[in-house]
């Protein structure tokens, strides 16, 4: 959240507004904060969104399967995916992403 706080947004701490969620391994944690109502673009479509905070990830972003399927990203913006067939591809393409972002 330090960059939303960077670029002027308002990071909400208040326990009440974090989310319990459940990782792939079934193991659960909490999300450490959010910032509400932030412009979020995807192809010509601008939604407002809410970005909850979770510490130590690997990535920048994950996005929610509700998000997903409302926007309906697979269909309308296909030609963003691709297919990774192994766990050496998968750290390899996370490595070069990782290095771009600044």
């Amino acid at each position: 959240m330090e960059y939303a706080r960077k670029i002027g947004l308002v990071v909400d701490f208040s326990p009440e507004n974090l989310l319990e969620l459940e990782y792939a391994d079934g193991s659960s944690g909490w999300t450490s904060s959010v910032v509400r109502g932030v412009p979020w673009t995807v192809g010509h479509s601008k939604v407002l969104c809410d970005f909850h905070a979770l510490d130590d990830l690997c990535v920048d972003l994950v996005l929610s399967s509700d998000y997903l399927f409302n926007m309906d990203v697979f269909t309308k913006h296909a030609d963003g995916f691709f297919y990774i067939d192994s766990e050496e591809d998968a750290v390899r393409f996370l490595a070069s992403v990782s290095s771009i972002v600044p």
